[in-house]
Formats: C-alpha cells, sequence, structure tokens
C-alpha cells in the first residue's frame, strides 16, 4: 500500500481499471464492494475505470469512477471482446473482482488474468476472491487448469 500511496502523491494519478461482473444498480454484494473501493480510490486521487457487463441496467459514467458497462458476455465465445475492451484502458493496475454471479461459471474470466498478464507485461494485477476458489479437479478440470496458470503467472 506504500508504493501505491507514494504514486498517488506523484504528478500523473495511477490509473486503475476495476473489473467485476456486476455494478450498482444491480443487486450483488461484488458490485457494491467494486463501487466502495473505486470511490475510496477515486478521493485519495486515483484515475477508476470500472469495466462492467452492459447488460444489467448499468449506465456509463464519465466521471471518477468512470464506469463502462461495454462487456456483452463472459463465455469463451465472448473472450475476445473482453480482452481487448478491458486492455484498451492501459492501466497502470488491473484489479479483477471473482466470483459474482455473472461470472462464476463462466471459464474466460478466469483466463482473463493470465492473458492481461500476458498483453500488459507492467501493469500490476490484483485478483479479489470474494468466495473461496474451491473446485475439485474432477468437477471442472478447465477451471482447474485455469486457476493453476493464472497463480503461475501472477
Amino acid at each position: 500500500m506504500e508504493r501505491m500511496t507514494s504514486r498517488l502523491s506523484a504528478s500523473s494519478p495511477v490509473k486503475v481499471c476495476m473489473m467485476a461482473g456486476t455494478y450498482p444498480p444491480t443487486q450483488c454484494g461484488v458490485g457494491d464492494h467494486t463501487q466502495l473501493l473505486s470511490e475510496s480510490l477515486a478521493a485519495q486521487g486515483a484515475s477508476v475505470i470500472v469495466v462492467t457487463s452492459d447488460y444489467l441496467g448499468v449506465c456509463a459514467d464519465a466521471g471518477n469512477p468512470a464506469v463502462h458497462p461495454v462487456i456483452k458476455g463472459w463465455s469463451l465465445f465472448r473472450f475476445f471482446h473482453c480482452v481487448r475492451r478491458i486492455v484498451e484502458v492501459r492501466a497502470d493496475v488491473y484489479h479483477f473482482q471473482f466470483p459474482n454471479t455473472q461470472v462464476s461459471k463462466k471459464l474466460a474470466p478466469f483466463i482473463l488474468v493470465p492473458t492481461l498478464k500476458l498483453l500488459r507485461k507492467r501493469a500490476k494485477v490484483v485478483v479479489t476472491f470474494h468466495e473461496p476458489p474451491v473446485v475439485g479437479f474432477r468437477q471442472n478440470f478447465v477451471k482447474s487448469v485455469g486457476r493453476l496458470i493464472q497463480s503461475w503467472l501472477c
């Protein structure tokens, strides 16, 4: 946190991209947490952009935090769209919020983290698991491999 505080007081603010499947007015604790954290970081001088789903009634907001409801879905079919929309933010820090009702049963969000780390090597990547990611290896082989790769890269 000390590095973050010193960077926030520098001449150019740190740019943080918060990625969450939900955001208010959608009712979800993860979305509420994302909103409070984003507002707090913005109040400390960070430039915050929230990237979230575009089909849940979330309104775009150009303020700080800026809200970009641009993700059309979290399936593998939409994976490259998700990557493009998140990478184009060009943030210093990418903070992923997992799981929530929109992403918990999808594979794409879990492989976004290592993909982003490969594409934006200098950016810091943070992942908050709001529930323990307990998945039996036999129950869901692909997610288990994704989490293994994710822990290796991050």
